[in-house]
């Protein structure tokens, strides 16, 4: 049977069609093929650049080589447990910034040898007996084994503390101190709900290491209770109105971790692209919250394993600028392009919601959402058509995106439909007023070159890149609107400045006119300013700024410089009225266009700049 992902097939993907359905089946399949793959591209890095690590320090070679003698259902059921992708996710963070080789003796060293807790997960799948490991209990004296629904209490409750583990043949373990003696811990199940889900706030190693700002609930059987409670009744909504969708959520969704809410009527869900199966959740009394927070981070989940197939965006800017219906904060387009997926299939289920026989609460407010989430929809694929360039698959599940908002059609009261309308505008009123760079600014498409027909320019661009170590193509987008950019080029250029200077760059670039291309202005005025030339640094930032001048950054380049030239006073004027420069850049540049036969451009600049401040 042959199974393609096109235009066409990806339609199937916009609502549920099942568990049973060879696509979806695919999608997550290719998820877990991609976690496999990082797996062993972490081992071969690891085996290429700190051989000691892996092999005398931590043992992490013995216990990889270990994975491939358990049973491929073993497998696939530890290294898709949540967990384990949050420690894969952790070692590749360690592994980027070269702790394995700078501090091999430090953290990694540590987090490598905790690996051996998915193997101890596998032999207690397998029922492998007399497998022997050692692990330590976590803050709260706490071993969790991944993925089995197992965890075990230390008698004593004791933090970090070394203990050896045998497996037996009963699902039971021999635990022993490093003194040798028998250690009884109390062995507990993890909660879970009917449907096989887990609710897991014993897990300390789902608490994803303190990277987000999130308090952890820790459970008691009376708060349990009340949780498989409000779940059991938000799962009978959803098998109740598409049994579709709550297989395919079996799939997606293996762990519900709870959180607390910093306020009552505030309801917190999330989901990482990085931690497949995951979903964090604060308890609410109203099901129907938890219901669509169940819906729309499943969805996100989704998603995310259709991005590993396929980009979906392939142009447009990566940066937080964008207006988005659900947020108050700019939002990049793929932020934008998530909550589309995911209120889309909001809107498909509470439309049938309200069609089921089922006695709903506050049949009104629902009503009210779905005509509110399907004009939210409107504007975001605007945004989204408007900004953003698709592949082919991308554009397909555009298409079908669209296809199932305009199947709604919500049912209220004009009057109430007016109201709603009125606060979705005030809330883009307001961005916008919180906001007004990113909409009165243009920003403009990067240039590589002014003329790529002068072969002179581009034997320069591509010899000085050359030189660098860059790409000619590099992108230089997040330079020309954010104001704090990480900036590649003059990161590399002070490391070889530090490292053996810039005389060579220097010889290549002699020859280089100001506006010969924005990639080398840029990287002419970097290397003056390194030579403390602070006049000819000052001309190409404002060559920069004449190509881009709604770049904040450039502005800064520029300022630093005439304050080095010991214009004290521009480089305040600018300072303190960079938002003002960055909205009027279009008649900045109209100004610096018109007066082409100035020879000093930077003088022209400051002139303009009392200008338009004035």
């Amino acid at each position: 049977m042959k199974i393609e992902l096109n235009s066409n097939t990806i339609k199937k993907l916009v609502s549920p069609t099942g568990a049973s359905d060879p696509l979806v089946q695919v999608i997550y399949l290719a998820e877990y093929h991609r976690t496999l793959l990082r797996l062993s591209n972490l081992y071969q890095k690891l085996r290429s650049e700190s051989p000691p690590l892996i092999d005398d320090d931590t043992n992490f070679r013995q216990s990889f080589e270990l994975v491939k003698s358990f049973s491929k259902k073993a497998q696939r059921k530890i290294l898709r447990y949540p967990s384990f992708s949050i420690w894969l996710d952790t070692a590749w963070q360690l592994v980027n910034r070269k702790a394995h080789i700078l501090f091999p003796e430090m953290h990694i060293k540590f987090h490598l040898e905790s690996f051996i807790n998915f193997i101890l997960a596998m032999a207690t799948y397998d029922k492998i007996e007399n497998f022997e490991c050692y692990l330590y209990t976590d803050s709260a004296g706490i071993i969790a084994i991944p993925g089995t629904g197992i965890y075990l209490q230390h008698p004593q409750h004791i933090a970090f503390k070394r203990l050896r583990f045998t497996t037996t043949n009963n699902d039971k373990f021999n635990i022993y101190t490093d003194d040798n003696q028998k250690l009884e811990m109390i062995q507990n199940e993890i909660p879970h709900l009917n449907n096989g889900i887990e609710l897991n706030g014993f897990d300390s190693d789902l608490h994803l290491g303190g990277r987000y700002d999130l308090r952890f609930e820790e459970l008691t059987p009376n708060t349990t209770i009340k949780w498989l409670s409000s779940l059991e009744e938000a799962w009978f909504w959803i098998d109740s109105c598409s049994s579709l969708l709550a297989s395919e959520i079996l799939m997606g969704v293996q762990s519900l971790v709870p959180v607390h809410s910093h306020a009552i009527d505030v309801h917190i869900s999330q989901t990482f692209r990085e931690i497949p199966g995951l979903l964090i959740l604060s308890w609410m009394s109203d099901t129907s919250v938890i219901v669509e927070a169940l819906v729309h981070e499943y969805h996100h989940h989704k998603l995310h394993a259709l991005l590993n197939l396929d980009p979906i965006l392939v142009e447009g800017s990566p940066e937080e600028i964008y207006y988005s219906p659900w947020r108050d904060d700019p939002r990049p387009l793929g932020g934008i392009l998530q909550g589309t997926y995911v209120f889309q299939a909001v809107l498909e289920f509470g439309n049938k919601l309200l069609k089921t026989d089922m006695p709903i609460l506050q049949e009104k407010r629902l009503q009210q959402r779905v005509y509110t989430v399907k004009k939210q929809l409107q504007t975001a694929l605007k945004v989204l058509r408007t900004n953003a360039g698709f592949s082919s698959i991308g554009r397909g599940l555009i298409e079908g995106i669209e296809e199932n908002i305009d199947r709604v059609e919500p049912e209220i009261p004009q009057i109430e439909q007016q109201l709603i309308d009125l606060r979705l505008k005030e809330h883009q009123r307001q961005w916008e007023a919180e906001n007004p760079n990113l909409v009165e600014t243009k920003i403009f498409p990067i240039k590589l070159s002014v003329d790529l027909e002068n072969k002179d320019i581009n034997t320069i661009l591509s010899q000085s890149c050359q030189w660098l170590g860059i790409a000619p193509n590099i992108d230089l987008r997040p330079l020309t609107y954010l104001r704090q950019p990480l900036d590649p080029i003059l990161e590399t250029l002070v490391a070889i400045y530090h490292d053996r200077g810039l005389k060579e760059l220097e010889e290549i670039l002699k020859s280089t006119q100001l506006g010969d291309s924005i990639l080398l202005d840029l990287i002419c005025g970097h290397t003056a300013y390194l030579d403390r030339d602070y006049q000819k640094a000052a001309e190409f930032y404002q060559s920069c700024i004449e190509q881009y001048p709604n770049a904040p950054y450039f502005w800064q380049c520029f300022m630093f410089a005439l304050r080095h030239l010991n214009l004290l006073e521009d480089c305040e004027l600018i300072l303190l009225n960079l938002d003002k420069l960055v909205a009027n850049s279009l008649a900045i540049q109209e100004i610096l266009r018109q007066d082409l036969s100035s020879d000093n451009k930077v003088q022209l600049l400051v002139k303009s700049v009392k200008k338009l401040v004035k």
